[in-house]
């Protein structure tokens, strides 16, 4: 293909740049608009972004409160039924009998207390 020159010719009158003026107005403030809706959009972003990760540490640490009271609620529960079975054996007297002697070195009148040494 050959070149040819272009017979058109490109008027610069005052109409003419009135409205390249105007375009560029249009352009640069379609483009304004739109930095400063990605700016909005980026901001509410990082906000809501920001929140679900507060949220979510958040719900680790009540996750991990749980954990440690459902631990220490089996701790006690472990607890007290070992003290209700204490507390049953404490209503047997041959029991509280035998306690006395191992615990506190209790002798009947008449008995004699041998203590051997390792």
């Amino acid at each position: 293909m050959s070149q040819h020159k272009s017979q058109v010719i490109h008027l610069n009158n005052p109409y003419i740049q009135r409205v390249n003026h105007r375009r560029h107005v249009v352009r640069d403030t379609h483009v304004k608009r739109i930095k400063m809706i990605l700016t909005l959009f980026a901001a509410v972003i990082l906000f809501l972004g920001f929140e679900l990760w507060q949220s979510h540490t958040e719900l680790a640490q009540v996750n991990q409160y749980i954990v440690k009271t459902e631990q220490t609620i089996k701790s006690q529960k472990s607890r007290g039924q070992t003290i209700q079975e204490e507390l049953k054996l404490l209503k047997n007297p041959d029991y509280v009998q035998q306690l006395v002697r191992q615990k506190y070195d209790y002798a009947k009148d008449g008995e004699t207390l041998y203590k051997f040494v390792n």
